[in-house]
């Protein structure tokens, strides 16, 4: 049977605190999403990360998070998609004066790295 699997890692570059709103899978999580990831302004910080896995046939590791911010009542959401026989798909949407960008890796077993930041 095959299996899909998604590792995600977070960079919050930002002064804010973020909590976890919602989140949802269309496999099981392995690691959920932390409820709450805290402010970093520096880049050296290790990443947060949650990992999602499917065994389901076709195979689907598709997921999506929504964060809140502490410092205002701003969402980000980030999500993924792996299915079996398909081509990966990485999508988020930031509030406005903040960014996102992204860099996946992998197939069947991928990994994607987000990183929030403020925009200059």
């Amino acid at each position: 049977m095959a299996t899909r699997t998604v590792t995600v890692l977070f960079y919050n570059n930002t002064s804010s605190a973020l909590t976890l709103q919602s989140s949802s899978t269309q496999g099981t999580w392995v690691t959920p999403p932390p409820n709450t990831i805290p402010a970093s302004l520096s880049a050296q910080v290790s990443p947060h990360h949650w990992e999602d896995h499917s065994s389901n046939s076709p195979a689907n590791a598709s997921g999506t998070v929504t964060y809140q911010l502490a410092s205002a009542s701003l969402t980000l959401t980030l999500t993924w998609n792996s299915v079996e026989g398909k081509t990966n798909s990485y999508s988020y949407s930031a509030p406005s004066g903040y960014a996102i960008s992204y860099q996946a890796s992998g197939d069947a077993n991928a990994t994607v790295t987000y990183t929030f930041t403020t925009n200059a």
